[in-house]
């Protein structure tokens, strides 16, 4: 099968998520293709922590990358939800989501040391969601209504970020200003 799952933009809440704060993220029209009649020529470390030893279908990613640099729209998120998809068994409609998230979101976690869960969740259902979790676990995933006249335009500094690498310096943050 062949599949695909949108980047994302979070577009409020990005970090205080993590503190349960609710947090606003919309998907892209930029995707993540994945297709299971094809072998991975590597699979990524979501994915390989999804399926452990079995085989990866093949992905591109490219749409969501400017040449080996990540843009920020969450690739490997989308990667991850759209190799997951492409393995599934067509399920009836709009239970694809529900099938592959939790796996995604478990497979993401554990392979970035973890995370709020959004850009799995933005992959995953797409449109714009309101995303908040409670006890480390995802507790509202409540899709929005956007105005048609709204424009939100992204850009990129040139400079890929490591989500791990930042994840470390909030935590990091954390423990040296505890009252904040």
């Amino acid at each position: 099968m062949k599949a695909r799952a949108p980047g994302k933009l979070v577009l409020s809440g990005a970090y205080a998520v993590l503190e349960g704060a609710p947090a606003i993220v919309t998907a892209v029209d930029r995707y993540a293709l994945a297709d299971d009649s094809r072998p991975a020529a590597q699979a990524t470390p979501e994915v390989a922590a999804a399926l452990g030893d079995a085989s990866a279908p093949w992905f591109d990613a490219s749409a969501l990358r400017q040449g080996e640099h990540k843009l920020g729209l969450g690739s490997s998120a989308a990667i991850l939800v759209a190799s997951l998809a492409a393995l599934e068994p067509e399920p009836p409609d709009g239970e694809l989501a529900e099938r592959v998230f939790p796996r995604a979101l478990e497979a993401h976690r554990k392979a970035q040391g973890g995370g709020s869960g959004v850009d799995v969740a933005a992959s995953a259902f797409g449109g714009t969601l309101c995303f908040q979790r409670a006890q480390g676990q995802p507790e509202l995933i409540e899709p929005l209504d956007v105005p048609d006249e709204l424009v939100i335009e992204a850009w990129w500094s040139g400079q890929p970020a490591s989500t791990p690498e930042l994840l470390a310096r909030v935590a990091e943050l954390k423990q040296l200003l505890p009252a904040v």
